[in-house]
């Protein structure tokens, strides 16, 4: 093996190869295995091209554990691999794997070596998808692997050192004490007043601990009377406007809260001071009175009823080159009794092909004459459509038996069809039936 001899400062730390929890502290067990972990250099910037000179463990990997080695960095219990595997087969001028239970080192120092590292820190990716770390702690990880194509970073145990980055990209060796921002103190300023004869317009605004208004805080006002909330509304550039629904004769003494949807930069606020709406009472002429009354939406029924089970057109006789035939669809009765105002309504029937066996009949050579029964109906009969190729495709096109809509004092329509066949006049002989669907919307 050749000996390195180019001297570079280095940093030892020691560490403790453990069973893979993705954090810092490890539980005290008596598998851990004592190493020193060396790296150069002791800092850097993610964006060097080269993250690591060296690396090194004064201690091999155990037994169990020499199919491959591997390098990652773990924060937040993600790991990133940072190097080529390590594999027993080695040219021994790039280092030591400690595959061989002998110490590990792996060196820069005869050139371009991506066992020691592979990009810069900035660069790092999982399956191709950048994954850069962020500001705070992290580790650096040298892993010895019981398996060469099963990689368990749960079970296969590693040497671990403690890092850490700046949100500039300054990394070193040794981890800090991240010291959190708290977050933005607001309060939050509520005016209001009577809208119309009963409801209120309010506006919050959302200020920031100096009592400027907090233009860029996310999130809503919550408006409430005592602990009843009577709605909600999105602050943009500080501030939340809202309409009550209709309130109560009296008087209501209203709060605002702000609720933050960025917790970390901003602080929900308290409640604020009480608004107070007074809504009057109704005003009536002497004499008089003020007579109200509910009525509730989305009552009354739309259907039909009256369809046959089965509806016989007979033997066709041929006539004029087609086999003719006849039968009578109905009578069919829509039933509306929904509210004035209501859509409107369509009884449509569409036709699927005759068969007899294997043999077919095209179904748009069925058509049909809607007509309505009696004289009081609220809707009126569909168009006809003539068999083919009287019309282009007969009752095999959805087509309106009756249209209507909601009329006052008159909740049904009564209507029938004449249906009428037309085959071409070489159609096989045979019993054929086809399947007419009525809809009702």
């Amino acid at each position: 093996m050749k000996l390195f001899t180019r001297k570079i400062a280095a940093l030892t730390v020691v560490g403790a190869m453990a069973f893979g929890a993705l954090g810092f502290a490890q539980s005290a067990s008596a598998d851990l295995t004592p190493g020193t972990v060396t790296i150069t250099p002791l800092t850097g910037n993610a964006t060097d091209a080269n993250f690591l000179n060296s690396v090194a463990v004064d201690t091999g990997c155990p037994v169990g554990f020499r199919a491959i080695g591997r390098t990652y960095v773990v924060q937040n219990g993600i790991a990133r691999s940072v190097a080529n595997a390590r594999q027993t087969s080695l040219n021994p001028d790039y280092g030591t794997t400690g595959l061989d239970g002998n110490p590990f080192r792996i060196s820069r120092d005869l050139g371009d070596n991506l066992y020691v590292s592979n990009s810069a820190l900035a660069d790092i990716a999982i399956a191709g998808t950048p994954t850069p770390l962020v500001a705070g702690n992290f580790e650096l990880r040298v892993y010895c692997m019981a398996s060469a194509t099963s990689i368990n970073l749960t079970t296969d145990k590693f040497f671990s050192l403690a890092m850490s980055i700046t949100a500039a990209g300054v990394w070193k060796v040794g981890s800090d004490v991240v010291v959190p921002v708290p977050a933005q103190a607001t309060t939050v300023s509520l005016t209001g007043a009577l809208a119309g004869a009963n409801t209120a317009a309010l506006t919050a605004t959302v200020k920031d601990s100096t009592n400027a208004t907090a233009t860029a805080a996310p999130g809503t006002v919550q408006f409430l009377e005592g602990t009843t909330v009577l709605g909600t509304a999105p602050v943009a550039a500080g501030v939340a406007t809202f309409t009550s629904g209709a309130l109560s004769v009296g008087s209501h003494a209203i709060t605002a809260k702000y609720l933050s949807s960025d917790t970390v930069g901003w602080a929900n606020s308290p409640l604020s001071g009480v608004v107070t709406v007074v809504v009057p009472p109704v005003v009536v002429a002497p004499g008089s009175t003020v007579i109200d009354v509910t009525v509730p939406s989305g009552t009354g029924v739309l259907s039909f009823a009256g369809l046959q089970s089965t509806i016989s057109l007979g033997q066709a006789a041929l006539t004029g080159g087609l086999f003719k035939a006849s039968g009578d669809l109905g009578p069919i009765t829509i039933t509306d009794t929904r509210q004035l105002g209501s859509s409107s309504w369509s009884l449509t029937g569409v036709a699927t092909n005759f068969t007899s066996g294997t043999k077919v009949i095209d179904g748009k050579y069925l058509g049909w004459k809607p007509a309505l029964v009696g004289t009081a109906n609220a809707g009126v009969a569909g168009a006809e459509v003539l068999p083919a190729p009287g019309s282009t495709n007969g009752l095999k096109t959805a087509s309106a038996l009756s249209t209507g809509s909601v009329v006052d004092g008159v909740t049904s329509t009564v209507v029938g069809a004449k249906l009428n066949l037309a085959a071409p006049g070489n159609t096989p002989g045979g019993l054929y039936t086809a399947t007419l669907t009525l809809t009702l919307l």
